[in-house]
């Protein structure tokens, strides 16, 4: 899996991902998405539009303990994610993991269409 982390728009982070994603490589991106020095005062915006989602179950728990780990340091922060898919396979893994981390102080929604997706961070 590849990633790029882009900083420039004013609302959120932007990562964008190619190939497949794995576990491990997902782990790594997310904890050096939220040791950004913006991260609490802007939103995560995740394109992985041109990702493979092949992930087990065991993959999405793994991911789920990094975003328990997060502790925000005020209680009010940047807590919207929006994660960009293409396809409706795409979208039904990544409402699995949205279902898994509810519980957290996180606000992800999927999306299939960019306008959306950046509408949702921006609002």
């Amino acid at each position: 899996m590849l990633y790029s982390m882009d900083d420039s728009h004013d609302r959120y982070i932007r990562i964008t991902v190619a190939g497949s994603l794995e576990a491990t490589s997902m782990s790594e991106a997310i904890s050096r998405l939220m040791r950004h020095p913006d991260y609490d005062i802007k939103h995560s915006y995740w394109d992985c539009r041109k990702a493979v989602m092949g992930m087990t179950l065991s993959d999405l728990t793994e991911i789920v303990r990094v975003f328990n780990m997060y502790k925000p340091e005020t209680e009010v922060f940047a807590n919207r994610s929006a994660i960009l898919v293409a396809g409706e396979v795409n979208r039904s893994m990544v409402k699995m993991f949205i279902s898994a981390v509810k519980m957290f102080k996180f606000n992800f929604r999927v999306f299939t269409v960019p306008g959306e997706a950046e509408a949702f961070l921006c609002a």
